[in-house]
């Protein structure tokens, strides 16, 4: 009994926010058109982007890692786009098959070739030696990509001695929409530090009421 109700305190520190947006068309459609906006609008720092509910992230992802970064390649895609495949070490699952140890792929927007940079604002990276808990989905056979940018990269830090997992979303505005259809601002579904250990129990708790 206690347990449950320990469970259920934890979950009340994640705050839920609005209806996820399509994944695919994140990938393909909206984000090619903010990194193209984001190229040309030099001012713009944030690329708006719909929040989600820790409960809705997790329902979306096909995978659920904790990875520290090995390094990363830069090409073009078919879309004449420049993309990064970052190579990762998985540390810890928490939803999906990867097993501790494994090196796995996840493709991002951005990066440099041919003298030629691409940076999109609110994009997820994890750098060499960096680590980070990622919620991962599986665009198709070949690709995997961070579930809703930045929203699905909480980066993993020691902090006194304990490792902790800090709020996601840099680099994101995010908003819900209300019934008027009007956007508004709203807050990332965590909002301080929390223990790594406490954050994968409700991942894995959420995933297995799925």
């Amino acid at each position: 009994m206690k347990l449950a109700m320990a469970r259920r305190a934890r979950l009340k520190s994640f705050r839920p926010s609005a209806r996820r947006a399509n994944a695919l068309s994140l990938w393909t459609a909206l984000l090619a058109t903010v990194a193209v906006t984001l190229m040309l609008v030099p001012q713009a720092r944030a690329t708006l982007l719909l929040a989600q509910s820790l409960e809705e992230m997790v329902d979306e992802a096909d995978h659920v890692v904790v990875v520290a970064g090995l390094g990363e390649t830069s090409r073009w895609d078919r879309y004449g786009r420049i993309v990064s495949d970052m190579r990762l070490r998985v540390a810890d699952t928490a939803k999906g098959p990867f097993r501790r140890g494994q090196e796995i792929t996840v493709t991002r927007l951005g990066g440099d070739m041919d003298d030629v940079g691409m940076t999109v604002a609110g994009e997820a990276r994890v750098a060499v030696g960096e680590r980070a808990v990622l919620f991962l989905d599986a665009v198709d056979a070949d690709t995997m990509r961070v579930t809703n940018m930045s929203l699905g990269l909480f980066p993993v830090v020691t902090q006194q001695g304990v490792l902790s997992v800090l709020p996601s979303g840099a680099g994101l505005e995010l908003v819900v929409r209300g019934r008027d259809g009007a956007l508004a601002p709203t807050v990332a579904p965590l909002q301080g530090p929390t223990p790594l250990s406490d954050f994968l129990a409700v991942v894995r708790e959420l995933a297995a009421s799925r």
